[in-house]
């Protein structure tokens, strides 16, 4: 049975990746010149950063070294186990050109390892929603080189609806300009955001105040959803949010009623990606057709 990693900030709990049997690569974070690692084991944490984050305490985040990454692709080329490492998307971090370059050197010395290094072109719950589906896969049997295929096939169907509270955040990190923060946050005007086939950030669109900017995340997923052209797939939807409960308690109960839904699960943004999102971030993860929309 072959291994599968991928990179803490999927944001699945931890007792979910150990109970699926995925490993989970922890990423790092400062705050306010502290260092903490995104290894889900303290949650009182994940709590901390948000109340920093809203005292103005500045953040950074920290992919794996390539030396912590060489050294899992080793191991399992030591004992000829077949390995797939699901990064977060090339888009947001280079956690994915790292790992390539160590698993080129890994294959350096072991030629004949079955190690692949995939880019999920995802983030957050869309990430973790990609990691449940392929541990499911491999828990029904679906081989190795047919699983690898499978992720390259289906990781554009991800589909990711997000809003965040206060554009600053994404401002500090150079995806928006400060023009648009600030007038954004002065006419009370929300951002309605994907992540689009190459795995970037963008706006799709924009609504008058909190409610309405959830209310259309809900309404873009159940659209996404309810056309789905795989009729056999019964939905599996993530809700993720930053220190928001109550509003993705919310957008959960305008779901309900959707029959192609299975289960909505909600869980926290991490540490890695709550950095740059910020407080009030709630993010809805489903699968449909394609991310982009017909004009």
């Amino acid at each position: 049975m072959y291994k599968i990693y991928g990179d803490s900030c999927c944001d699945l709990p931890l007792s979910y990746a150990t109970e699926r049997n995925i490993n989970l690569v922890p990423l790092s974070y400062t705050v306010d010149g502290t260092e903490y690692s995104d290894d889900g084991k303290n949650v009182d944490n994940i709590k901390l950063l948000y109340d920093k984050m809203r005292e103005g305490k500045l953040t950074n985040t920290s992919q794996p070294t390539q030396d912590e990454l060489y050294s899992i692709f080793e191991a399992s080329a030591e004992k000829n186990e077949e390995l797939i490492y699901m990064t977060l998307s090339s888009g947001i971090s280079a956690t994915y050109n790292s790992a390539c370059l160590m698993l080129n050197k890994c294959l350096e010395v072991y030629p004949d390892a079955k190690i692949s290094v995939i880019d999920s072109l995802c983030a957050s719950g869309g990430y973790g929603l990609l990691m449940q589906r392929i541990a499911d896969n491999r828990d029904n049997g679906m081989p190795y080189e047919e699983a690898v295929e499978w992720i390259k096939k289906y990781r554009h169907n991800v589909i990711h609806w997000f809003t965040v509270e206060d554009l600053e955040y994404l401002r500090r990190g150079g995806r928006v300009s400060k023009a648009k923060a600030t007038i954004t946050g002065v006419l009370n005007i929300k951002p309605v955001m994907h992540v689009d086939e190459n795995g970037f950030l963008v706006a799709t669109g924009i609504a008058r105040g909190r409610k309405n900017s959830l209310k259309e995340l809900v309404k873009n997923a159940l659209e996404d959803i309810e056309s789905y052209e795989d009729e056999s797939y019964m939905q599996s939807v993530y809700i993720n949010h930053a220190d928001s409960y109550e509003d993705a308690v919310m957008c959960r109960d305008l779901m309900l009623g959707c029959s192609k839904i299975k289960s909505i699960t909600i869980n926290s943004i991490g540490p890695t990606i709550g950095c740059h999102s910020g407080p009030g971030t709630i993010a809805i993860f489903c699968f449909g057709n394609k991310r982009e929309r017909d004009k």
